[in-house]
């Protein structure tokens, strides 16, 4: 029987998730999830956690587990972090980079609680969002040499880093914004090994090549002339002039010129004909 619990159970909830372990071959996946809950345990040991006592739900290529209380928040925020990167630095040493290990790591503080069917509460939520959001994804591809990228949730951020309780300045993180299905946090990213300058570029490209396709989408939708389609009385439509699309098809000289019809309505046809005209220019 599952114990009740309420919203003033608050604790330490860390989100894990390995990229690209769909694509290893079904063989390997038992060597690969043993290299990460053995990278994970002992990064936790050497800096004095047990994660024999985390209330870990696992999923083959991550895990999302909350911590005992009491444990001390800093370690894992500063040190625990420090010590998986050593060790996915040194598992990683002499592998193809399409073989290496690579892990996304999100930490919050909140209410959570085991339920009938796995972790309730608003923290294991929150601690999903930061480590499935697309920033940190893009932090992971910062770098060939990066092997492990943080998202902290802004409370931890403010009550560890910013409070002076770890090795870490404020500047060492980049904050973003994390929008998700009904959620919307700030969280703060880092890449150990990784200058925040870097990480921010890393951040400018995506956002400029996101706002390059929209620019595009949109152009292209200025660009098209918009013309007019009706329907005579036995329901046939016509539609006068043509779209200007490009080279012409095939090769060859002059461009292509090709009908698009928008209907603003549901249209029925019933053994009727749709016809396609790509005609060459008339003359006269």
């Amino acid at each position: 029987m599952v114990a009740r619990s309420t919203s003033t159970d608050r604790r330490l909830c860390v989100a894990v998730d390995m990229q690209g372990y769909g694509r290893r071959a079904g063989r390997q996946h038992t060597d690969i999830q043993q290299d990460l809950v053995s990278l994970i345990a002992d990064a936790a040991s050497r800096v004095g956690l047990d994660h024999d006592t985390w209330d870990t739900q696992r999923s083959g290529d991550g895990e999302l587990s909350v911590l005992p209380t009491g444990q001390r928040e800093e370690l894992l925020v500063d040190d625990f972090v420090r010590e998986l990167n050593t060790g996915l630095r040194r598992v990683n040493e002499g592998r193809k980079a399409d073989w290496c290990i690579r892990l996304r790591l999100a930490i919050h503080h909140g209410p959570a609680w085991r339920a009938a069917n796995g972790f309730a509460g608003s923290a294991p939520v929150t601690v999903g969002r930061l480590l499935d959001s697309d920033q940190l994804r893009q932090a992971l591809h910062a770098s060939d040499e990066t092997f492990l990228a943080v998202m902290l949730s802004r409370q931890v951020y403010e009550d560890t880093v910013v409070a002076a309780h770890t090795s870490l300045e404020p500047t060492d993180f980049v904050p973003v914004r994390v929008r998700a299905k009904e959620s919307d946090h700030v969280g703060w990213v880092r890449v150990p090994g990784l200058a925040p300058s870097a990480l921010k570029r890393a951040f400018g490209k995506k956002a400029a090549a996101a706002e390059g396709r929209k620019d595009a989408a949109a152009a292209d939708g200025r660009d098209r002339p918009r013309q007019a389609a009706t329907a005579d009385s036995e329901g046939r439509v016509q539609q006068a002039g043509r779209d200007l699309t490009g080279a012409r098809y095939g090769g060859g000289e002059g461009p292509t010129y090709v009908n698009h019809t928008t209907f603003e309505e549901g249209v029925t046809v019933d053994r009727g004909v749709i016809g396609f005209n790509f005609g060459g220019e008339r003359n006269g």
